[in-house]
């Protein structure tokens, strides 16, 4: 009964409310509601004690008698500054700062700034605060506010908008407390960076230089913008910073340029939107003899590639070859394109982005910007595995015959279809693809056309033996008419076949004499035909390959004991009488 009339006093002396009491052995613990609202279970002997009980009511007391002192200090008690409004508003409301922070969702460290006056709030937190408090912000802030977007500066005493266009940021959230003019003759003067600097007087490059080698020595930790700067006057700082420090030329700058070697030199503020919007256009600006274009750079971040910039890149790019004479209209340009040539004018980068196809990256461009629509087999270095898709094979012939004047009959492609023309209208893969065998092609091409092999024989001797090439009708005629020779032609009816096991390579010899002066040849003579022979012509592989094969096939054949031989190359194809003398004397200095 003692312990109840003391839970009693304790809680009338104290405005709490009473929800539970309970005795363990020897305590007793108090359940109860404080005057600020918050339940709390404490044993009686601490409530009992000197504190108010409430952790909340304490920090909320201590908080209102360093509010009354700065209260108190002010000089017009008309004007109240922010940061006391919003502390006096806050302390009204019985709230702590806390549960203020989770309401507006800042930290603490934020609302104790706004309170201390260290950091002005936004509008939108201001709005906040006026609804989670039920007041009317345009009447209570009103004047507040008004009287408090302004702050005054230490050293010139001069009030200025407290914003960071004329104050630096001190720590998260405030400000300094010497505007940026004052900031920056302390900076440069005091340190001895500019002693001879007038204030009001035009900055020169070379004095810029200074106050950036006093950054990139620690003497001074950035840029102040005071003096006012101008464009030139930093991108004299790129070029110190990539022809001095780096080293770089246009090429390595190009790869190697990051922001990351901005912050890293301390040019982090050069490129802000009032002077160049980003480093890439500072240093254009810094190297006009170098022809910079942005989409050039490596390093250019992902959010600078969109439509507009693929366009523009392109569109110069197109601009610069008519400039140069390589194209007159845009059908040009598939005539003449490869990856390559547009990796020259700095669409490397442009080109990764359309899956390293500059083809997909040129018809994008075409079906977009442009009324030209040039079909994929239109470019000169089609996709790889483009011939191997029947579908694309079809259309592609298909529509360079059309184009080329094809009138739907066999007649036409006898006439004009030749290796010249599948060369001219860039099919040489196509027939590649058909075995080197127009008729295979025009089949495959148009299987609906009833066609003759025989339409597409181009060499035929006089008694009906059809051979590979020019040469070799010229050979096989004028041997076929030498009384002393038997000659046959074995290249087609590949009869005659050899395996040379050094090389794994198989052999089919031109042709081969059996008989000569109407006798029967022990070792009859083959004669092969190198009509593309030429040591010369080392720029594409498979003539390489061909010169190499010849002189495997010679040696091997030089060799055979059951077998002579006589080669013949191209240079020797129109003096046919030399031939015929080269393989008689092998002839007549043999046993028959």
């Amino acid at each position: 009964m003692k312990i109840f009339n003391k839970v009693q006093k304790i809680m009338i002396d104290k405005n709490y409310t009473l929800l539970d009491v309970k005795i363990i052995n020897d305590y007793t613990d108090i359940q109860y509601i404080c005057c600020c609202g918050t339940t709390y279970t404490k044993r009686i002997e601490r409530l009992a004690a000197n504190d108010n009980g409430c952790y909340k009511c304490n920090s909320l007391q201590k908080s209102k008698r360093k509010l009354e002192i700065l209260l108190n200090q002010l000089l017009n008690k008309d004007e109240i500054p922010l940061n006391l409004a919003l502390w006096a508003l806050r302390l009204e409301h019985n709230k702590t700062v806390s549960e203020v922070s989770k309401v507006i969702g800042v930290s603490t460290e934020t609302i104790y700034c706004y309170e201390n006056g260290k950091h002005i709030p936004s509008e939108k937190n201001i709005e906040i605060l006026s609804a989670y408090y039920n007041i009317n912000k345009d009447i209570y802030f009103k004047d507040v506010i008004k009287n408090n977007k302004v702050k005054k500066c230490n050293d010139c005493q001069e009030s200025f908008p407290a914003t960071t266009e004329y104050y630096f940021k001190k720590g998260r959230n405030g400000l300094e407390s010497n505007c940026k003019t004052c900031k920056s003759k302390k900076n440069y003067k005091y340190k001895g960076v500019l002693p001879h600097y007038m204030e009001g007087q035009e900055i020169s490059n070379e004095d810029t230089l200074l106050i950036y080698k006093a950054i990139l020595a620690g003497t001074i930790d950035r840029f102040i913008p005071n003096p006012q700067y101008t464009k030139e006057n930093f991108a004299y700082c790129y070029r110190y910073l990539i022809k001095e420090i780096l080293k770089w030329d246009r090429e390595l700058l190009l790869r190697k340029m990051s922001s990351s070697i901005v912050r890293k030199y301390k040019l982090v503020g050069t490129t802000k939107g009032s002077y160049f919007g980003g480093y890439i256009n500072a240093l254009i600006e810094a190297f006009p003899e170098w022809n910079l274009k942005a989409w050039e750079f490596l390093n250019v971040g992902n959010n600078f590639w969109n439509d507009q910039t693929f366009e523009e890149a392109i569109r110069w790019t197109i601009g610069q070859m008519k400039k140069e004479g390589l194209i007159r209209e845009l059908p040009d340009i598939t005539a003449i394109a490869t990856n390559d040539m547009l990796e020259s004018y700095g669409l490397r980068t442009v080109i990764e982005k359309f899956e390293d196809s500059y083809i997909k990256m040129l018809q994008w461009y075409f079906y977009k910007f442009t009324d030209y629509r040039p079909k994929v087999w239109e470019y000169r270095k089609l996709p790889n595995g483009f011939w191997n898709d029947e579908e694309n094979f079809r259309k592609a012939v298909r529509d360079k015959f059309q184009k080329a004047g094809f009138d739907g009959s066999l007649e036409w492609i006898k006439k004009n279809v030749n290796r010249e023309f599948l060369k001219e209208t860039n099919l040489q893969t196509a027939l590649a693809k058909q075995g080197n065998n127009i008729y295979k092609l025009v089949k495959f091409t148009y299987p609906e056309i009833e066609n003759s092999e025989d339409l597409f024989i181009k060499h035929k001797a006089s008694d009906g033996t059809v051979l590979d090439s020019r040469g070799e009708l010229l050979i096989y005629e004028r041997f076929a008419q030498d009384e002393e020779t038997t000659i046959m032609y074995t290249g087609r009816k590949k009869d005659l076949k050899f395996y040379n096991e050094l090389y794994d390579e198989r052999y089919i010899p031109d042709f081969i004499i059996t008989d000569f002066q109407e006798k029967k040849l022990i070792n009859p003579l083959i004669i092969e035909y190198f009509g593309l022979y030429d040591e010369n012509k080392t720029k594409y592989k498979y003539m390489v390959d061909y010169v190499n094969k010849t002189k495997r096939k010679i040696e091997y054949f030089n060799k055979h004991d059951d077998f002579m031989f006589v080669p013949i190359f191209p240079g020797e194809i129109n003096n046919l009488e030399k031939i015929v003398d080269k393989v008689q004397d092998k002839l007549h200095n043999i046993n028959l």
